[in-house]
């Protein structure tokens, strides 16, 4: 009985192991003090036997089966009969058959580091029994040394080929390494020699409880464990208890119903605490589990019983019904049941102190869920601070990080990161330093720094880092995988390809490189690849996945935008009253190409107390592809009669360098009083952009329109921005601006039509986040421009504005900005101010 429930532990000792400190725990039924004599007895006995020594050393130098047989009647616990094995072996007794022994008594005392490393130094040229062979096998399988306990099993088999325990020590062995066919195999040649083995059936019901769709197989097969039982009760609650050790529920509660009287409530506590461990696990572990709504409402309603039966024990210690409402917790948010996290966490506020961490992490995860990153910080900065949440819990230290920088609080942000990489050294020191092994967290951490530079908009930084962690680590795909959305994000997805190129060429199936491709061909509108892309993705659906999914369907959805400005000038000939607005339509991306739009445009002005108006309606097709985007457009003038139409494309070149062609037969641009002049004109565009990088931009542009009054106007200007600063809560800008006109007719028209012109201005824009709520965020900022108009004809003049403007991002799919200002400009050497406003806003259905 004693060596089948050391197999039967060893076992349990498979899922006997908490997660997140759930309350599951192994207790040893029946162990040691059912036999176990008084500690004075027990003292008393050795010190008889050490007065004895020479007796008792001449006893076993001459007959070691006799003094064995003493030792095991008269010391019947392990512990004295180790140490008395012990002193014989101190006195230099080198039988192999009480070495053997002796090792065989570590192993069945739990003493597996010590069984393992008395073997290597001691034993391995010695030929052991097989049932010591079996005992060391199953101690270097218990301190997963595993490679060491299948050759041990080997050599226990090759003694001994029909050695039931060391078989099923294997195919334990096995199990623990996954190979389910061949564990399952290995049992089942047990069984057919014999079919009533309980331990063999007890192994494979377990191989069965860690397999899906095999519940049937592992009901019959504890019916048979159970049909071997006698029906006394002590037995019968062995058995069960020994099954929701193995986790096996289903059987053990049906027993425990059968027969409720033989348990005790510990029992029925040891059963509801298990039921909601397994299903609360299932839910923490498995991604997929988080989306099925039966194991969701499984695992809440056994927390919900484990809860009830807590509550109904005045005994219950309030640490361990916390630890059940953490549970409770971490299900709701896994299952992004987060408003319900919350409702709970409100409810359950006097337990929140004594709180595991992972409860804590899982609240914060719903705050930010919710939009609350400020309370998600806050809940994180007091558990820390408490020591509610040890400092070396890495996962709790991310989530402040995340809560922190969506908070906008950089420096607690940028402290948990710190804590985070002193958590992760390089190198992990035995304690006495002399053997060092590398920390499998250390690039984790590296990366995480590094990406905080993207984080905070320095992605120029960001760069750089990652580059210098390929340095030293060139074959570490999560690397670079980083660098290359990085280098996405600064807009260089060739080079982001050719990085993604070398992570396919090493693991084919790292899916963070798949979905970071898929990234890439959206951002260079290769829909029809992204598409195909996502669809083949069969993994359950992650948060990166869901993200994905979220993203490309943001990204080929319909659109609308709307644009406005008005302006109140004064002060010369050419004062308006003026008033513009445009709107647009797209549809959804159709055929991974096209889409539908339609577009309309009204332009108001108020000139010689006369308002007039223009407005175009027009629809097209837009067609997109990795080598251009070109819209094509037919529109109508509501003031005439006739058809216009329109072609615009952006040909690109690579990262760096695009065309913009345009034409309108119909210049949609036509100041308002030149159309009640009867003047109309078309319109010509060409520009050539660089950019070269997120930060610096430049064009070159040419414009040519030919009035129907005989003017024909020529444009020519040069451009170029500059990011000077741009990190987490600011951004400094710098914009140049050259413009060149000319018109061939002379003057006199209603419409301003200098004979040639030359401005240059300079464009200073500072902005600082004003408000960040995850995903909503708002930046205010002043933009000041100024510069020099020269007009043939007129002397030099100043010209200057400024603004004030709100730039918000609603949400991830909706975008407004507004600002209002004043500017002064200058016509026909006269000067022309007033107020200005203009309103953006864009949204994704």
């Amino acid at each position: 009985m004693f060596k089948k429930l050391v197999f039967a532990l060893a076992v349990s000792s498979f899922i006997s192991h908490s997660v997140f400190a759930y309350q599951s725990q192994s207790s040893l039924e029946g162990g040691e003090s059912s036999t176990k004599e008084s500690y004075t007895d027990q003292e008393s006995r050795k010190n008889s036997w050490l007065k004895d020594k020479d007796l008792a050393l001449g006893l076993l130098e001459s007959n070691y089966d006799l003094w064995a047989k003493r030792i095991k009647s008269d010391y019947p616990s392990l512990l004295q009969q180790i140490e008395l094995y012990e002193l014989a072996i101190e006195s230099e007794f080198q039988q192999p058959r009480l070495l053997a022994d002796y090792v065989t008594l570590l192993g069945w005392s739990g003493r597996y580091i010590q069984a393992v490393s008395f073997y290597q130094s001691n034993l391995q040229n010695i030929a052991l029994p097989t049932y010591a062979l079996n005992v060391v096998a199953l101690s270097a399988r218990e301190i997963q040394n595993y490679a060491l306990s299948r050759e041990i099993y080997s050599q226990a088999l090759a003694q001994s080929p029909g050695y039931v325990d060391a078989q099923l020590g294997l195919a334990a062995l096995d199990i623990r390494e996954g190979q389910w066919d061949i564990a399952e195999q290995s049992i089942q040649n047990v069984l057919e020699a014999h079919p009533e083995h309980e331990e063999a059936l007890s192994l494979l019901a377990y191989l069965y409880n860690q397999q899906q769709a095999r519940a049937v197989e592992k009901v019959s097969t504890y019916d048979k464990i159970l049909a071997l039982n006698s029906d006394e009760a002590d037995i019968v609650r062995l058995k069960t208890l020994n099954l929701l050790e193995l986790g096996i529920i289903e059987p053990a509660e049906k027993a425990m119903k059968q027969q409720p009287e033989i348990y005790q409530d510990d029992d029925w506590l040891k059963l509801a605490s298990i039921k909601n461990t397994k299903a609360v696990r299932r839910i923490a572990r498995d991604p997929r589990a988080q989306l099925n709504s039966k194991f969701i409402n499984e695992a809440l309603e056994a927390n919900s019983a484990y809860l009830k039966q807590l509550e109904n024990l005045s005994s219950s210690d309030k640490k361990v019904i916390a630890m059940a409402y953490a549970d409770r917790l971490l299900v709701l948010n896994k299952s992004g049941q987060h408003e319900q996290v919350l409702q709970l966490a409100h409810s359950t506020l006097d337990y929140q102190s004594s709180m595991p961490d992972y409860g804590m992490v899982a609240l914060a995860d719903s705050y930010q869920a919710q939009y609350q990153s400020l309370k998600a910080y806050e809940l994180m900065d007091s558990g820390f601070s408490n020591e509610q949440i040890a400092i070396d819990n890495n996962e709790a230290l991310k989530a402040g990080y995340y809560a922190a920088l969506d908070s906008g609080y950089i420096d607690p942000a940028e402290t948990y990161l710190q804590h985070i990489e002193d958590n992760n050294p390089q190198w992990i020191y035995s304690p006495d330093k002399s053997r060092r092994t590398s920390n499998p967290d250390f690039p984790s951490a590296r990366l995480m720094q590094a990406m905080h530079f993207a984080f905070i908009n320095q992605l120029a930084k960001a760069q750089f880092q990652l580059e210098t962690l390929l340095n030293t680590a060139p074959g570490n795909n999560e690397y670079r995988k980083n660098y290359a959305d990085v280098l996405r994000w600064r807009g260089f997805v060739e080079e982001s390809n050719q990085q993604l190129d070398m992570v396919q060429a090493t693991d084919s199936n790292y899916q963070p490189a798949e979905i970071s491709r898929i990234y890439n061909h959206m951002a260079e509108r290769q829909f029809a690849q992204a598409r195909e892309a996502v669809e083949s993705l069969n993994d359950p659906e992650t948060l990166p996945v869901s993200r994905l999914k979220a993203d490309y369907d943001i990204a080929t959805s319909p659109k609308l935008y709307f644009s406005t400005s008005l302006a109140n000038s004064s002060g010369s000939n050419f004062s308006s009253k003026d008033r513009n607005y445009a709107f647009s339509a797209y549809s959804s991306l159709l055929n991974d190409h096209w889409r539908l739009f339609a577009k309309s445009q009204i332009n108001y002005s108020r000139f010689f107390a006369v308002s007039e108006s223009v407005s175009a309606l027009g629809f097209g097709a837009q067609y997109q592809s990795k080598l251009h985007n070109t819209e094509l457009e037919l529109y109508q003038i509501e003031e005439l009669n006739n058809v216009e139409g329109g072609i615009s494309s952006t040909v690109f070149f690579d990262d760096h360098f695009s065309l913009n062609l345009g034409h309108q037969t119909y210049n949609k641009q036509i100041p308002v009083r030149a159309f009640f002049s009867d003047v109309s004109g078309d319109l010509n565009a060409l520009s050539l952009s660089y950019r070269h990088d997120e930060r610096n931009l430049y064009s070159l542009a040419w414009q040519r329109s030919d009035f129907s009054d005989g003017n024909q106007r020529q444009t020519v200007s040069l451009s170029g921005s500059q990011t000077l600063l741009h990190d987490y809560e600011q951004r400094l800008t710098l914009s140049e601006f050259l413009y060149r006109e000319t018109n061939s007719a002379d003057t006199n028209r209603l419409y301003f039509n200098p004979d040639s012109a030359l401005s240059v201005s300079l464009d200073v824009s500072y902005f600082r986040m004003l408000y960040k709520h995850a995903p909503t965020h708002l930046w205010h900022g002043l933009n000041l421009q100024i510069g020099r108009y020269q007009q043939k004809g007129f002397s030099s003049d100043a010209i200057w504005g400024i603004s004030y403007e709100h730039q918000w991002q609603l949400n991830k799919r909706s975008f407004l900005n507004y600002s209002i200002g004043y500017s002064e400009q200058v016509y026909d050497g006269q000067t022309e101010n007033g107020p200005v406003f203009n309103l953006t806003y864009g949204v994704t259905l």
